[in-house]
């Protein structure tokens, strides 16, 4: 298990830093996608269809600039 955990470690071949910010948007987009899918189910079973609406309504583009101008001011370059 430890031998196919390692193929998914961050930094050991490549300084994290050295990430270009669309790489980290990618990979920032799943996990918000995954986080808003558990925000989605957590109250019960809903049809798939309705889930697939609703995540990817909360998503896209538009959905994520708009609740990043609401936190801005709340952001640093610390965290």
């Amino acid at each position: 298990m430890d031998e196919i955990l390692k193929e998914f470690s961050i930094g050991e071949k490549v300084e994290p830093s050295q990430y270009s910010p669309l790489v980290l948007a990618y990979i920032g987009d799943c996990v918000y996608e995954l986080f808003v899918r558990i925000y989605l189910i957590k109250d019960g079973n809903i049809p798939v269809n309705r889930l697939h609406k609703s995540a990817t309504a909360m998503v896209k583009a538009s959905a994520q600039a708009g609740l990043f101008f609401k936190i801005e001011q709340l952001l640093s370059e610390k965290y």
